[in-house]
C-alpha cells in the first residue's frame, strides 16, 4: 500500500498565497478604479447652476422669500453659494469630497476659505436636474437618511 499525502506541499501552498495575494491586489485596483469613474460621473453631473427649491432644518422650514435667493455654483469639486438675506448679500465657497460607494452616496465639504474645522458630512442624490443633500451639523456624525431631523435637507434644481 502506497501512502498519499492530503497535505500540500511548501511549493504549492506558498504559490496559492502569492495567487490570493495577487487577486485580492487585482480587486483593490478595480474597486479603486469603478470609485474614481463613479465620483467623475458624479461630479459631472453636479456642475452647473443650481437654485434652492426648499430647505428643512431641525427647528423647521426656512423662510421661503430667502429660500429664493440662494444660488449655487459648481466649478469642479469647488463650489460657490451666494443668497440674500436682512443682513445683506452672502457668499460661501466649499471644497467638496464624493463617495457614491456608500449607501446613501455621501459627502464631505469644506470652507474654502482657510478656517479649520471639522468637514460637514452629508448624503446627496441626484435625479436628473434635481438633486438632494442632508448634511449634519460640522462635528456630528453623517445622516443616515434624507430627513431634516439629522441638521438641514436641501433640495436644488438646475437653473434654467
Amino acid at each position: 500500500m502506497k501512502f498519499v499525502s492530503t497535505i500540500p506541499s511548501w511549493k504549492s501552498t506558498t504559490s496559492v498565497k502569492v495567487l490570493f495575494v495577487l487577486v485580492i491586489g487585482a480587486m483593490f485596483v478595480v474597486t479603486e478604479a469603478v470609485k474614481k469613474y463613479q465620483v467623475r460621473k458624479d461630479l459631472e453631473e453636479f456642475q452647473g447652476e443650481w437654485v434652492l427649491q426648499s430647505s428643512n432644518t431641525r427647528m423647521g422650514e426656512a423662510d421661503e422669500r430667502i429660500i429664493k435667493t440662494y444660488r449655487k455654483s459648481v466649478v469642479d469639486n469647488r463650489f460657490t453659494v451666494n443668497w440674500k438675506d436682512q443682513g445683506g448679500s452672502h457668499e460661501a465657497t466649499f471644497i467638496l469630497t464624493l463617495d457614491p460607494t456608500q449607501d446613501p452616496k455621501a459627502f464631505d465639504m469644506v470652507t474654502d476659505s482657510g478656517q479649520n474645522g471639522n468637514p460637514v458630512l452629508g448624503i446627496y442624490k441626484i435625479e436628473g436636474d434635481t438633486h438632494t443633500v442632508c448634511y449634519a451639523v460640522p462635528g456630528d456624525n453623517r445622516p443616515p437618511d434624507f430627513d431634516a431631523r439629522h441638521g438641514s435637507l436641501n433640495v436644488w434644481r438646475r437653473a434654467k
